[in-house]
């Protein structure tokens, strides 16, 4: 997973302006790609986002949303329950590495 991945999908999660949370639908050929210093630039504000959420009672993290989810491409897509702690929890694990290498 690149740096890229790592800040696509977490801000596809804190930037829904929505319940629903498409992880697919993400912007490509971005600054980030191919430009540390925006890469650097674009961490930082995800941190400052992450920050934000140091203080989130468990209420605030079980709010309810639903995720869209391709399983076949030949199908319609699928809309799943989930919660915005379940999904902080997906974005998070594949994170450190990447940004290790980084």
């Amino acid at each position: 997973m690149h740096v890229r991945h790592v800040l696509q999908h977490f801000n596809a999660l804190l930037l829904t302006t929505t319940a629903l949370v498409d992880y697919d639908n993400r912007p490509r050929l971005t600054l980030e790609e191919t430009d540390p210093t925006a890469a650097l630039s674009a961490l930082d504000s995800l941190l400052d986002k992450l920050s934000t959420y140091e203080s989130s009672t468990s209420s605030d993290l079980s709010t309810p949303i639903s995720i869209k989810v391709t399983v076949d491409t030949s199908a319609n897509d699928l809309i799943l329950n989930s919660s915005f702690a379940r999904e902080l929890w997906f974005v998070c694990p594949p994170t450190p590495k990447p940004l290790l290498l980084f």
